[in-house]
């Protein structure tokens, strides 16, 4: 091919358009870039954080046997309970015979106490000239000893009529049996373990916080005084717990309460939203197109009264949507300069474009120049 007849290839139009509208943005006839700027509003939400939690239960419930028997029946694992429900029974025969034999034991106490009581009043009447104080203080005894196996006997037979009346044994909460421990027909000893149930009102959060987060809210004096809410508007708040678990993870473990019963619908071990917010002045929002990254941190250029630029560096707290959350020395209502950034210097003239082409226009800009 002869070099001296080769000729570029002409750009398309379009391109060559926007070569020509980019280098107007940059050095437009009036001297000074065009810029499209956003003000800098104050962040009244302070710090928020978003984390998950997992739904827990505080306790769970363990029904043990009041007495040695056979069992008869139990409900199998993962029913549900009301509270008060029967959800085992034992068998009463040989507890049933127990009592009937301490009512009689009881009658009988009861018989001759009555009868040491009379003869000691008996003794009593008699003249010390036919009496010796020897055989009344006998007869004093004898009628406090009947007395205390009165008491002896009405004690056997409570906790004898209470071990009978629990024998059904009832759910202290409403549940679902989570474990069994024993099987019907299974000899069971007085306090033997039968079965577990989980409540089904009773809820609570587990959370995890990284450390440097945990650090960030203030630590445990932080917790306790944010704000939380679930993503579905329910109110939270700091039950317990600013300890770590796991040294490798380095997160700290803690509890959240609901302000409101959450009911049934929140099932154990469901993965829960949450949001933890915190009080804190002087923060503001700006959108994440202002900031300026460099090696040295964020910054972001502001426009001055006089129409020209200054560079200031903010420290970026988190993001929220397309917004940075910054704690800067701007003061709410300044501008901050979105679009135009590249190549300013400070103390640039600037013009400002709202114009919603400007950005369209700096990106095909920015993709015809790489």
């Amino acid at each position: 091919m002869d070099i001296r007849n080769f000729k570029l290839p002409t750009p398309p139009i379009s391109m060559a358009f926007a070569g020509l509208l980019g280098a107007s943005i940059i050095s437009p006839a009036y001297g000074a870039n065009l810029v499209s700027v956003a003000e800098l509003e104050t962040w009244e939400k302070g710090m928020v954080h978003n984390f998950w939690c997992s739904v827990s239960t505080p306790s769970r419930y363990q029904v043990s046997s009041h007495g040695t028997a056979l069992l008869e029946w139990i409900k199998p694992q993962g029913s549900f309970v009301r509270e008060g429900e029967v959800l085992a029974k034992q068998h009463t025969f040989y507890l049933e015979r127990e009592v009937k034999t301490l009512e009689l034991e009881l009658a009988a106490a009861k018989i001759t106490q009555e009868y040491e009581q009379r003869e000691l009043r008996r003794l009593k009447k008699l003249s010390m000239e036919v009496l010796s104080e020897f055989d009344l203080q006998e007869q004093e005894n004898k009628f406090k000893l009947a007395e205390l196996n009165v008491k002896q006997l009405q004690q056997k037979l409570e906790a004898s009529r209470y071990q009978l009346a629990h024998f059904e044994h009832k759910a202290p909460v409403s549940g679902v049996i989570v474990e069994m421990h024993v099987e019907p027909g299974q000899s069971i000893t007085q306090g033997q373990l039968m079965a577990t149930i989980e409540p089904s009102e009773q809820r609570e959060l587990k959370c995890q916080l990284p450390v440097d987060k945990y650090r960030a809210f203030s630590g445990v004096a932080g917790l306790m005084n944010a704000t939380y809410r679930t993503k579905d508007n329910q109110s939270l708040h700091y039950l317990r717990g600013n300890h770590i678990a796991n040294k490798e993870a380095q997160v700290i473990n803690f509890i959240l309460g609901y302000e409101a019963n959450p009911g049934q619908d929140s099932l154990v071990g469901e993965r829960v939203s949450v949001e933890l917010s915190q009080h804190r002045a002087g923060l503001a929002s700006i959108p994440y197109d202002a900031l300026e990254i460099t090696n040295n941190g964020y910054f972001v250029w502001y426009l001055r009264g006089d129409q020209t630029v200054d560079r200031q560096s903010v420290d970026v707290l988190f993001n929220v949507q397309d917004k940075a959350i910054v704690r800067t020395k701007l003061a709410p209502g300044n501008q901050v300069i979105t679009t135009g950034k590249r190549g300013l210097t400070v103390g640039d003239k600037v013009k400002v474009e709202q114009s919603n082409s400007l950005m369209a226009q700096q990106n095909l800009e920015d993709g015809y120049e790489s």
